[in-house]
């Protein structure tokens, strides 16, 4: 599964680099770039933690039942698939968190270079000092999303660090 998550994520990357780069940032600029950016990543979590809360279920199965493939307790294969059902959506919703973070990091690495292009201009030190940087940041949340995985296992938890 963390290869399709990571697929999906550089996916969500490739898509805001034509996007934003092409499109976006110079047609309608930096601002109007990084409200869009900074309001799907607020509303997403937001939806998200909307759609958990309404649906009353809060079933704490599903991880344990990725983890074994089978599911926790053998009662009836009704509950059985209801808990597949629910590893599934949150298997969906990992992978959408996946492709706009991906798209989030190319979006804001592109802001960041247009902001600092008019003091320092459209160099290579501009661009390699902008990759840099974020680089840093994504193996510090890497391995900061690691930790939190080992230390919590399950898929929900793969969700809160995207």
């Amino acid at each position: 599964m963390s290869g399709t998550v990571s697929f999906t994520s550089t996916l969500g990357g490739i898509i805001a680099s034509f996007g934003f780069g092409l499109y976006l940032t110079p047609e309608a600029g930096v601002r109007f770039s990084t409200l869009t950016n900074a309001g799907v990543l607020a509303s997403l979590p937001v939806v998200h933690l909307a759609r958990h809360l309404l649906s009353g279920k809060h079933d704490t199965t599903a991880a344990r039942e990725e983890d074994t493939g089978r599911p926790s307790s053998s009662k009836s294969s009704t509950k059985a698939k209801q808990s597949a059902t629910a590893v599934r959506k949150v298997k969906s919703t990992v992978y959408w968190f996946a492709v706009l973070e991906g798209a989030s990091v190319m979006a804001l690495e592109l802001i960041g270079a247009r902001m600092l292009a008019p003091y320092f201009g459209s160099s290579l030190y501009v661009w390699g000092a902008v990759i840099g940087v974020t680089l840093v940041s994504l193996a510090l949340g890497y391995f900061a999303g690691g930790v939190l995985a080992d230390t919590y296992q399950g898929l929900n938890t793969l969700l809160w660090v995207l």
